[in-house]
């Protein structure tokens, strides 16, 4: 006999990390997207790609106070941080993402989908929806609205 399905979100599940103060339903999504020369003196960049939820920017209804959203620890849900040489189709596709008003905004959208439909409960392995290729796959998706876009023009 089986007991009752699990109600989502589970304890643990990044959907309620942040010390509980806000799901990522309702968190703003920011994608930074930066180059930066390799240190071991090769004159090699990199592209670096950091996306994360935190706490949204509005009015707390409880208080009708300001809520600026923070990027302070605890209140960050990480969802991956890629690294790849500057100039590849990921790294062009990630600036290409990042440069369009709405490409952290998709981005942001697919990763929120990825984590609502997870019927996670936050493995040892980490979360099945938090990781480098679910980023990778909203950065090609969002990339790609993009040329379609430029293209439609």
């Amino acid at each position: 006999m089986t007991g009752p399905a699990p109600v989502r979100p589970l304890p643990g599940c990044p959907a309620r990390q942040g010390d509980g103060a806000f799901s990522v339903t309702a968190a703003d999504f920011v994608l930074d997207v930066h180059d930066y020369p390799a240190d071991d003196g090769t004159g090699a960049t990199f592209t670096e790609v950091v996306g994360y939820f935190r706490p949204p920017h509005g009015t707390d209804t409880s208080t009708g106070t300001d809520t600026d959203g923070t990027d302070a620890e605890p209140d960050l849900v990480g969802i991956a941080v890629l690294a790849m040489p500057a100039g590849t189709p990921g790294a062009l596709a990630a600036w290409r993402a990042f440069k369009n008003p709405a490409g952290p905004a998709a981005i942001g959208q697919a990763m929120r989908a990825a984590i609502t439909a997870c019927p996670c409960a936050f493995p040892p392995a980490g979360c099945a929806a938090m990781n480098d290729d679910i980023l990778r796959q909203a950065i090609d998706h969002a990339a790609a609205l993009t040329v379609n876009r430029q293209e439609s023009q």
